[in-house]
Parts: C-alpha cells; sequence; structure tokens
C-alpha cells in the first residue's frame, strides 16, 4: 500500500536490485554521505543480528523532478533525455543507512569490467572500505582468554542463531580493510580482496587465487553477500573452501593429539558414522557447517526494510513526516530497565538512581599514595563531570551496570588464596546485567559506585584525565574498578603505580582499540595478577610496544605520514600524559603547575598576587598558519580540520592555560619559547633546536621538530614504566 504506512517493507535484496537499476535514487538535495567507520561498523553488526532499522522516508516521482545521484557516490548523475520522464522512487531519508547496507554487503566494484579506479574515484572517501567477518577475530591469545566462537568455527559446529545475539556480540567478527589506489603499484603484492586483483594481479587464477586467499585467512567478505550475477567469487564458495580447510587442519589436530575424536563429533550418530566411514562423517561435517553459514548468509540479505512511501502529491507533507521521524525522543537503554528492574523489589527505599547519586555526591579524602598533599575532601563526580546537570553520564552508567554483574562474580567464587576470578565477556554483556535481581543490585550499588569513584579519581589524579569524556577507552574503567573494589589498595602505593602502568602501555600499545569487550574481561584478572599478584612482566609485551605499534602509535602513524594517521586516543593520550606530571605553564617568571583536578574546576591560583585560571587549551606548539607560505589554505578554521596536515599531530601538542595560548596567539614557536620558563619546555617535552636550519622547507622543519619531540616522549615513558612496575616487590 502505498502512502504513510510504516508497514511497507521491502527485503534488502529487492531494494538494492532497485537501486542498482536506478528505480531507487537519492535528490541531489541530499547531504553527503557523513557516517564514521565505527557507525558503519554497528550498523553492519545489527543488520546480521536482524534488529529491525527504523523506516526509510521514500517519495515517488520522475527523474526530472530532482538531481539525482547513486547511493554512495559523490557526484549527481547525467540526466539523460531520454530517460527525463521515467519514474522513480526519492530516498528523502535513510542515505547513511543503505549507502552503508550496500557498500558492506554488495560488491559496488563487480560490473566495472577492469575500469575499477573510475568507479573509486566516484565514491564517496568514507566508503572505500571492503568489509568481512573474521572467523578468528577471538582466536586465543593464551589460556586464560575466552573463544566466543559465534560462528562454530573451531570444531566446525553449528553457528549460533544470529537474530538471538546483541550486535555486540559480533562486532570484533567484523573487519575492513581500506581500498588505496596505491595498492597496484606493486602487482605481486596486491590484495586478494582489492577491486584490482581479478584484473592485474600476476595471477593466472585470480577468482581462484582470490577464494583460496580468503579461505587461509579464514575471512568471509560481506561484500559479496548480495547475490551478485556479475561476480567472479561467489560466497557460498569461498564458505565451502574454509570449511574444507577448517576439517583438514582438525584431522591433523586429531593426529597430533591436539583435540580428541569426541570434541569433534559430539553427537552419538556423528560419532557412530565416524567410526564406520570416517571420510562420509568428515564431509557430513564441512556441508553441515557450510549450509549453515549459507542460510546465515541468505537470511541476512533477504530480510524486510520497513518504509513511509509517498505519492508524488504529498510531496509537501515530506517534511514534516521527515522532521517526525527525526525527532530526538529518548532513548531506552540498559541502564533504564536495570533501574526498572531495581524498582520491582518494593524494598521501601530511594529509587535507584536517588541512591547512585547520593553516594556517587559524597566527598572522600584522597590517600597520598595516590598524590600528596591534597589536604581537601573531593567530590569526583563534580570534577570528573560523572553528573552534569543533575544527570549521570552515560559513560558512567554503562560502567556502573557493566560493574554488577563483574562484582557478582567476583563474589560468589571464594578467594582463599586471594586471587582474582577469571571474568569472561558474556560477563560484560547486556543478558546477564538484566538476569540480576532487585535484591543483587540494590546489595552491590554502594561498593560499585565507591569502585568506580575511586577508579575515576585515579585517572584524574594519576593519568592527567580532566574529564570522564577524556577516556577513550571507555571500558578500561571496569579492569580498575575490580582492584578498588578493595579499599586497601586504593591506599597502596606500589598498587596504584602497578595500575598507571597498566593504564599507560594499555593506551599507547592499542590494547584497546579493538575487542574492547574482550580485553576488558580479560584484563579484569591480569590487572589483578600483575598489581597485586606481582607478576611484573604480564604486560612486558605492551610495554615494548609503547610509541612503537605500526599504523598506531610510531611515529609514521603520529605524523599522518603515507598511509597512516593518528586516532583520538593518541591525542588524548599524549595531552593527559604529560598533564598528569603536573607541567609549569607556558609563563616567563611565573611558576604555574597545571593539574588535571584543578583545570577541572577552573581554579584561579596566585602567583606574586597575579590570578591565574587553569582554564587549560589544547595548544599546538608550532602555530598551524606559523608559515603562510606553505602549501595548505592559509585558513587556521580549515587546517584544523585536516588530520593529515602535520602541525595537527599529537606530537604538536600540549596543554597550556587559555591566558598562554592567547598571549602567544601565532608567534612562532622558537620565538615565544625564549619568553618561557625553561623548566616549562623541559615538563612539556620541547625539544632544543626549534630554530629553522638553512635551506630547511617547512615539511622538513616540522618532521625534524615533532621527530625530536616523540623520540623525547617515547624514552621518557618507557623509563617510568619500567620504574612502575616495581620489578623488584
Amino acid at each position: 500500500m502505498v502512502g504513510v504506512n510504516a508497514n511497507n517493507k521491502k527485503s534488502f535484496n529487492e531494494l538494492l536490485k532497485n537501486e542498482i537499476n536506478g528505480d531507487l535514487v537519492l535528490p541531489d538535495f541530499q547531504r553527503g554521505f557523513v557516517w564514521k567507520i565505527d557507525q558503519q561498523k554497528a550498523l553492519a553488526a545489527t543488520f546480521l543480528t536482524r534488529i529491525p532499522l527504523t523506516s526509510l522516508l521514500l517519495l515517488q516521482g520522475t527523474k526530472k523532478d530532482f538531481g539525482y545521484k547513486r547511493l554512495c557516490v559523490k557526484n549527481k548523475e547525467i540526466s539523460d533525455v531520454s530517460t527525463e520522464d521515467a519514474r522513480c522512487i526519492f530516498l528523502l531519508d535513510g542515505q547513511q543507512r543503505l549507502s552503508t547496507l550496500k557498500n558492506v554487503f554488495s560488491d559496488v566494484y563487480s560490473s566495472c569490467n577492469g575500469e575499477w579506479e573510475s568507479v573509486f574515484d566516484k565514491i564517496d572517501n568514507k566508503l572505500k572500505y571492503r568489509w568481512f567477518i573474521n572467523l578468528w577475530s577471538n582466536k586465543r591469545v593464551d589460556e586464560n582468554t575466552e573463544f566466543d566462537d559465534v560462528f562454530g568455527i573451531e570444531r566446525l559446529s553449528k553457528p549460533k542463531q544470529l537474530d538471538k545475539l546483541e550486535p555486540v556480540d559480533l562486532i570484533d567478527y567484523i573487519e575492513y580493510r581500506k581500498i588505496k589506489k596505491g595498492d597496484v603499484k606493486n602487482k605481486e603484492n596486491i590484495k586478494w580482496w582489492h577491486p584490482s586483483f581479478l584484473y592485474f594481479s600476476d595471477n593466472r587464477t585470480p577468482a581462484y587465487e582470490s577464494k583460496k586467499r580468503a579461505a587461509e585467512e579464514y575471512m568471509i567478505p560481506l561484500y559479496k553477500f548480495f547475490s551478485d550475477e556479475n561476480s567472479n567469487v561467489k560466497v557460498t564458495a569461498i564458505i565451502t573452501a574454509i570449511a574444507k580447510s577448517r576439517a583438514e587442519a582438525l584431522k591433523a589436530e586429531i593426529a597430533e593429539g591436539v583435540k580428541e575424536v569426541d570434541e569433534i563429533f559430539v553427537e552419538e550418530e556423528q560419532r557412530k558414522l565416524y567410526d564406520e566411514k570416517p571420510e562420509v562423517a568428515w564431509e557430513e561435517l564441512r556441508n553441515n557447517w557450510a549450509d549453515a553459514m549459507n542460510e546465515m548468509v541468505a537470511k541476512t540479505v533477504s530480510q524486510d526494510i520497513y518504509f513511509i512511501e509517498l505519492n508524488a502529491d504529498e510531496i509537501g507533507r515530506a517534511v514534516t513526516i521527515f522532521e517526525n521521524m527525526n525527532a530526538s525522543g529518548t532513548r531506552l537503554s540498559v541502564f533504564d530497565l536495570v533501574v526498572a528492574r531495581a524498582a520491582t523489589g518494593n524494598r521501601g527505599c530511594d529509587s535507584l538512581i536517588s541512591c547512585i547519586n547520593e553516594r556517587l555526591k559524597e566527598e572522600f579524602a584522597i590517600p597520598n599514595a595516590l598524590a600528596s598533599n591534597i589536604k581537601e575532601m573531593v567530590n569526583i563526580a563534580e570534577d570528573m563531570k560523572l553528573i552534569k546537570d543533575d544527570e549521570i553520564d552515560t559513560d558512567f552508567k554503562n560502567a556502573f551496570i557493566s560493574m554488577l554483574p563483574v562484582k557478582k562474580k567476583i563474589d560468589s567464587i571464594s578467594n582463599k588464596n586471594g586471587s582474582m576470578v577469571k571474568i569472561s565477556s558474556d560477563d560484560l554483556k547486556q543478558n546477564k546485567i538484566l538476569k540480576l535481581s532487585s535484591d543483587e543490585i540494590y546489595s552491590s550499588v554502594n561498593d560499585v559506585i565507591d569502585a568506580l569513584k575511586r577508579a575515576y579519581a585515579f585517572l584524574q589524579y594519576r593519568c592527567g584525565l580532566i574529564s570522564i569524556k577524556n577516556l577513550s577507552y571507555r571500558l578500561m574503567i571496569i579492569p580498575i574498578a575490580c582492584i578498588f573494589l578493595d579499599k586497601e589498595r586504593w591506599n597502596n602505593k606500589v598498587i596504584l603505580d602497578r595500575v598507571e602502568c597498566w593504564y599507560w602501555a594499555s593506551i599507547f600499545d592499542g590494547s584497546f582499540s579493538a575487542n574492547q569487550n574482550n580485553k576488558s574481561s580479560e584484563d579484569i584478572k591480569k590487572l589483578f595478577d600483575f598489581a597485586v599478584g606481582g607478576y611484573t612482566s604480564i604486560f612486558d609485551e605492551r610495554i615494548n610496544n609503547v610509541f612503537n605499534l605500526r599504523g598506531y602509535s610510531d611515529l609514521d602513524a603520529l605524523l599522518g605520514t603515507d598511509d597512516y594517521s593518528w586516532n583520538e586516543a593518541m591525542h588524548q593520550g599524549i595531552l593527559s600524559y604529560i598533564l598528569s606530571r603536573n607541567p609549569l605553564d607556558f609563563q616567563k617568571t611565573a611558576s604555574i603547575h597545571l593539574r588535571a583536578w584543578e583545570a577541572a574546576r577552573k581554579l584561579t591560583v596566585s602567583y606574586n598576587h597575579v590570578d591565574y585560571v587553569i582554564d587549560l587549551h589544547d595548544h599546538h606548539l608550532i602555530p598551524l598558519c606559523q608559515d603562510m607560505d606553505n602549501k595548505y589554505s592559509d585558513s587556521e578554521k580549515n587546517l584544523r580540520k585536516d588530520k593529515k596536515f602535520i602541525l595537527n599531530s599529537p606530537l604538536n601538542r600540549t596543554y597550556i592555560t587559555s591566558e598562554a595560548n592567547t598571549r602567544i596567539s601565532k608567534d612562532k614557536i622558537d620565538s615565544y619559547m625564549n619568553d618561557i620558563n625553561g623548566y616549562s619546555t623541559n615538563e612539556h617535552f620541547i625539544p632544543s633546536s626549534l630554530k629553522k636550519k638553512k635551506n630547511e622547507n617547512n615539511e622538513t622543519y616540522y618532521r625534524r621538530v615533532l621527530t625530536d619531540r616523540y623520540k623525547l616522549l617515547s624514552e621518557e615513558m618507557k623509563k617510568e614504566l619500567e620504574y612502575l612496575k616495581h620489578d623488584n616487590e
């Protein structure tokens, strides 16, 4: 039925065919594609678990009604006069979602006939990726790590039903690879998933080789889910190849005693068939797994997408309907459900939110082991913005509900030897949280709130975080809070030092940049063994990777060299690391130390009867417009948005007061540094050689100064981490 009817629906397959045939188009007045890669990944996980999407808004019309373009492309189509009267459907609302789904689950290069670059040039830059399910994404690192085998690859067992899972259960399996033009320069090294591989690689049988390499890497291309007659490589063939490869590996594991037959053939009938006809049993195992995976593919692309479709003469109502569809209502969260569950107890006490608010706002003392000479009681809820405008911060709510089932598990197992229990990623998931009773929730509230308050205070007083929003990887709070469930550890300097060591090592080696749920649950026990148990070699690999992980924290990544670019965690990490050392502000004579907790309060401090407000700005050491002859636009506003511009690197940033930042303005670094206290330059890791050398161009000068600062930072941090380990205690 056409009209304002939310029951209109089509399968994703149908909608995509409509789009490919040019029947479904995007009006050119729509904004460009803006979704970040994490938003695209989240939608892919949501779609795979078959959670319904919000409705699309469609409008009937003809191609002469509006300028239009195809999904995923940057520029509008050149109108063909002969087709101007052709009927079409305009997508008024849903561009980000449908463009993402098209790019993730179909091969936009399949009909390029070797002219892949012409397609590449048209595609929006944010969509130049290939998407995959990596079946080994949770491969065991050591004996303590859980292997949450959603797809059954470990034993070729039946995959879990994806429509019974949450998107978070799949997010770590979904991976992407960036497509780059430069990848074709060396034909021998073209990746099997690159759109040029089938046309320009040196392989005589590229389609076969592509399937073979995908199977070797246990990677299922999501972009092959949509069945495309132009495709030379079918997802069914890749799944079959993976099944065969895994079966051969399992045979070898049985032969070498790594696995027992009963671990693979668990059903009585399976085992009986194996004993009588082993090859038939293996074939059946392979086929059953492949059939289940192929069924998963089919169900994914055949699921319905709902839409509201307007007649051409209803265009006047489109704006009103759009505004109502996109009105920001209050979203239902797991925290809301936990609050409702707690209320079922009818305990005759305040609501859960009231209990949390009251406990959060209680002031407490900062121990000398954490930071010396803090005499006043502190309100960490206010200082870290855990509560703002009487609303509990969303990240804090999420930390609170994650801690509830973890504390329950810790409490349920007697630890006579004082060891920490093993926590799995399942313990952090919504289904575990929502199984807690009212009594279990209320009995844990105070202990969980206190542990989280200590954890956030630790981040402010030891790690230089000004507010809760400065924590780049929000699940890092869980291992820290688990340590501080015991108040005695809060007063132990060695334990506090080791937790700080873990924090910096984990930030600067990228441990939490992927698989946060798994890493957080895994690190609860590891951090306990390290900080409390004294097993000080546990995180040596992370410490070695500090400022050294390729594509994340190494020099190339921090300078935005070639294909690499720094991320916000490294930017925030460098700022907070320097601030954690309480450096001097950029003043000529005044000795004003910068401290995260004073910055959080925008405290006014006095020096020689002059007041200074600790209002910190993220300062570019070398000003963006220092050299007006640079090859970039002279608009500072535009330069700030360009992550590839070397002066936006985290290596060119530090916190200073607003007053100092305004006073320095756009002065050259080698000039304004002459007017600053020498101790301050050392504490901000400013290199000594700042003057531009003769015949040194801007780019070379910037790179030299920032490379010198990188060396100072990395050397000092590694020294500090070795000290914080307390190897001999």
